[in-house]
């Protein structure tokens, strides 16, 4: 479960509600083999309040940071 934000530039009235799958798709044909990996945004809600993306446009995330969190020193 995540929450839907377009960019900075783009306006939006609400953060959405989404379900995020990913996975990796196998497949082979003859001799050749192949895996693609995938990411998939669904809308968590049965009526979206506002379109998230333009019909017809498969949403791509791009690549998520771990966030990591300074530890002081003096406290461990």
């Amino acid at each position: 479960m995540a929450y839907f934000s377009k960019s900075a530039v783009q306006s939006q009235e609400f953060l959405q509600p989404v379900y995020v799958f990913e996975g990796t798709a196998y497949g082979r044909a003859g001799e050749n083999s192949w895996k693609v990996p995938y990411e998939q945004c669904i809308p968590a809600l049965k009526e979206v309040p506002e379109p998230m993306w333009p019909a017809g446009v498969v949403f791509k995330a791009g690549p998520r940071v771990k966030l990591t969190i300074p530890v002081d020193q003096d406290e461990q």
